[in-house]
């Protein structure tokens, strides 16, 4: 959307916003949200982060609180980011049955 956002007005950005706007709606039932309960999820990953001397970005801590709330495994490459997250479990795709 940003991207889209910042072209100039004309009939590139009007199309590429009508095709963001199908995309969006095609993904909105696969897509979990930041709700109330991410909301309180998210306190306790970044004041838990804070205690340890070791913050964490606001994308990141959401992403986890994410995941938590909804009992996931998260899946991601940027492993370090995502260490030391009470119930948190992380898991590098790239490194799947790497030996």
């Amino acid at each position: 959307q940003l991207g889209i956002a910042l072209l100039a007005e004309g009939r590139r950005k009007q199309q590429l916003d009508v095709a963001a706007a199908a995309m969006f709606a095609q993904l909105s039932d696969k897509c979990l949200s930041f709700g109330e309960l991410a909301a309180h999820k998210y306190a306790d990953v970044v004041a838990e982060r804070m205690r340890m001397g070791r913050p964490i970005t606001v994308e990141d801590a959401q992403i986890a609180a994410i995941a938590l709330t909804h009992g996931l495994r998260l899946a991601t490459r940027n492993v370090k980011d995502f260490t030391e997250i009470s119930g948190l479990h992380v898991i590098n795709p790239w490194q799947l049955g790497a030996d």
